[in-house]
């Protein structure tokens, strides 16, 4: 009966860490996957320092923002830095 009860125990230490592993992987693959049908947002220039101006001067620059990614990319808050 004990040794039946430590073949169990054993059985199960090893079989559980392995099917962790297995839902681990699963995990993991659905997130590649989802990340490879997401947007993906590529700014060849992320940052744009301006030459001195007077005070109360209007300055503009435009970022160029290119959609790499396979879904539809929103961009739905812009603020300044």
């Amino acid at each position: 009966m004990l040794k039946s009860k430590f073949i169990i125990a054993l059985i199960i230490s090893v079989w559980l860490p392995a099917a962790a592993g297995w839902a681990a992987d699963a995990k993991s693959e659905k997130a590649a996957t989802e990340l490879l049908d997401a947007p993906l947002a590529v700014l060849p220039e992320s940052r744009y320092e301006f030459e001195p101006v007077a005070d109360g001067t209007r300055v503009v620059h435009d970022f160029v923002i290119k959609n790499k990614g396979k879904a539809v990319l929103k961009i739905e808050k812009v603020r300044t830095g």
